[in-house]
């Protein structure tokens, strides 16, 4: 009786033995198998800023790489126009639309990109537009004056500015002038910079900052 009594038990420790033998095996080839990146979705687009003369800015949302990277560009009526790369790098790439005409909207696409950690390059689509230059009514000085009374007004610039620079570029596709200078605040020196409709004096961004 107390032999079956141990064989009995032998069979069952016999047995529990494989199965866990069997559960180490399987993982350590879970372990072994290496992790393959998933194919993912075409890199996403976080801002378009077109620049003036034809070059379009493409900030992407996180990193990206590229391989044999094109673009190719269209307007609304499907004509192709010849596009120029003009510089890359891990989030950001710059284009030139050659022959461009002011006024309209151009489709383009980035063939060769995909975001970081992912396997495949894909292409991602968007659109820009160029638009027709504005008229000057609003002038330099008048730029320079808007931009220091909203800093004395609003905030709290005592005193005269000092190192003015006021020159003509554009602001989220509106044409505009980007006025810097330096004033205090509270005694303390900061830096700002407006940009300033060139047709409506709005201030479309401001941007200012403590020095040093």
């Amino acid at each position: 009786m107390k032999s079956e009594v141990k064989s009995r038990i032998w069979k069952q420790l016999f047995g529990f033995l494989v199965k866990l033998s069997g559960a180490a095996v399987l993982a350590a080839v879970l372990l072994a198998v290496p992790m393959v990146p998933a194919s993912a979705a075409a890199p996403d687009i976080r801002k378009v800023q077109y620049e003036g003369k034809g070059k379009v800015d493409v900030d992407f949302s996180g990193k990206v790489s590229y391989k044999n990277v094109k673009v190719r560009v269209k307007d609304t009526d499907g004509k192709s126009y010849a596009a120029k790369i003009l510089d890359r790098d891990s989030d950001d790439l710059e284009f030139k639309i050659l022959n461009y005409k002011e006024g309209k909207t151009y489709r383009f696409k980035i063939y060769g990109i995909r975001a970081k950690g992912t396997s495949g390059y894909k292409n991602v689509l968007s659109r820009v537009k160029i638009p027709k230059p504005a008229e000057n009514t609003v002038t330099k000085a008048c730029a320079l004056a808007i931009a220091k009374a909203h800093a004395q007004t609003s905030l709290n610039v005592k005193g005269s500015v000092f190192d003015v620079a006021v020159k003509k570029t554009l602001c989220k596709g509106i044409a505009s002038w980007e006025v810097e200078f330096e004033g205090r605040i509270n005694g303390v020196l900061y830096s700002f910079e407006y940009e300033i409709s060139r047709s409506s004096g709005k201030i479309l961004e401001l941007e200012y900052e403590p020095e040093g």
